[in-house]
């Protein structure tokens, strides 16, 4: 995972020096609604795969062929879903040819890319899952590196449209790889009814609109920075929203690598998968603290990375620093819901999170520019927490209640 933060800082570094603080803005502003809405293609199926591995490892070959034939339903929906927002919420200024070019890499393969991690995650193959992981970085750095080479013989546009086509040849190529790999190390999918299918899709999508919520949160922001305020504002904002960005990595290993005991805990209920949260906790307050000294300390490094066009944006990451401290609990208090039968609740939380960040960026960005936005934030972040811990505290002896499908699972 280190590995992989430090290719992933790389490519940022590459790409935002390359197309500059309008560029990279845009380029921003199109991967922030595209990869938000990637996680309707597989219906939530992908979290399902991991629950019913975790539970029962002969489960893969049918949760497989299920997650398969979610994304073959989910893809068309949420690419039309996609161009109707990318229309309303994003600035003329910015190519229809981008736009469809990341569509297809965030909304596609992408997600296809993500559900041969959760296989492995299930059968608690964390080396592969880190593995796995790796390569759609190594090849965007392959494409920025392409990008680099590039740069002189084009002007911003042309740059801009040539990264969509290079990012979009690399995730197909990451897509192919990781899937492939799954197929020869776990075996192949068994492919389900129609009538089963619609049942297992029932319990799962709770878990596709939470991802949808969360990652609307999370980049909600820069695509709204580049409508109501400039594509130059969304690239600095992002540029310092990804320097703290990637410091959330290793956070999201932790949770990836214990969210098979999440699910073994929450079969009894909230109660029990709240205690490995307990079991879990001092390892990543530790770090959140850390890192935001880290963060703030490092800050002024960022224009002369990524060039003097970027030089606001140190204030960004500094406003920023503290947000994977805060982001802490909200992950601890999370996993226990969506893992124990209660992942409305949690989906309901996320859902709520996201509607108020972007209302209150709608309100705060025309005032504020970027300072709006991490307001927004920060006040999300507490908001979701709250409400966490009051569904929680609601659910402490309720115990999960399962579909005759899902049953099928246990």
């Amino acid at each position: 995972m280190v590995l992989r933060s430090l290719i992933q800082a790389l490519v940022f570094l590459i790409v935002a020096r390359t197309l500059g603080a309008e560029g990279f803005g845009s380029f921003a502003a199109v991967a922030a609604i595209a990869s938000a809405l990637s996680f309707f293609s597989g219906l939530g199926a992908n979290v399902m795969l991991v629950r019913n591995i975790a539970r029962d490892r002969s489960n893969f070959p049918e949760s497989f062929g299920y997650a398969l034939t979610a994304f073959s339903l989910g893809i068309p929906i949420t690419g039309l879903l996609y161009f109707v927002i990318a229309s309303l919420a994003l600035p003329d200024s910015i190519s229809w040819l981008v736009i469809i070019l990341l569509g297809i890499s965030e909304i596609v393969f992408s997600p296809l890319t993500g559900c041969g991690y959760y296989a492995y995650q299930g059968f608690e193959m964390m080396s592969k899952v880190s593995l796995m992981q790796l390569i759609p970085a190594i090849t965007r750095l392959v494409g920025a590196f392409a990008l680099l080479i590039s740069h002189r013989l084009l002007d911003f546009n042309q740059l801009l449209l040539l990264w969509s086509w290079l990012y979009l040849f690399c995730s197909l190529a990451a897509a192919t790889y990781v899937n492939c790999m799954v197929i020869k190390d776990l075996g192949k999918p068994i492919f389900p009814k129609i009538n089963n299918l619609l049942s297992y899709i029932w319990y799962s999508i709770p878990f596709s609109f939470s991802g949808v919520a969360e990652k609307l949160y999370a980049d909600g922001d820069k695509f709204m920075l580049a409508r109501l305020s400039s594509v130059n504002s969304a690239g600095l904002y992002s540029a310092g929203y990804r320097f703290v960005d990637l410091a959330y990595i290793p956070l999201q290993a932790l949770m990836s690598a214990a969210s098979p005991g999440y699910f073994r805990k929450g079969s009894t209920g909230v109660a029990g998968s709240m205690s490995y949260s307990f079991k879990i906790y001092p390892l990543p307050l530790f770090y959140g603290v850390t890192v935001g000294c880290l963060i703030f300390l490092c800050a002024p490094m960022l224009p002369l990375l990524i060039g003097a066009s970027f030089t606001e944006a140190i204030d960004v990451a500094r406003w920023l620093a503290w947000l994977p401290l805060v982001t802490v609990p909200r992950m601890l208090l999370h996993y226990p819901l969506a893992t124990s039968g209660l992942q409305k609740d949690a989906m309901l939380a996320l859902v709520v999170g996201a509607c108020c960040n972007l209302f209150l960026n709608f309100l705060w960005i025309p005032l504020w520019n970027w300072r709006g936005a991490v307001a927004a934030t920060y006040l999300t972040e507490i908001l979701m927490i709250v409400t966490m811990l009051y569904k929680i505290i609601s659910n402490w002896h309720s115990k999960p209640k399962l579909s005759n499908m899902n049953k099928k699972f246990e």
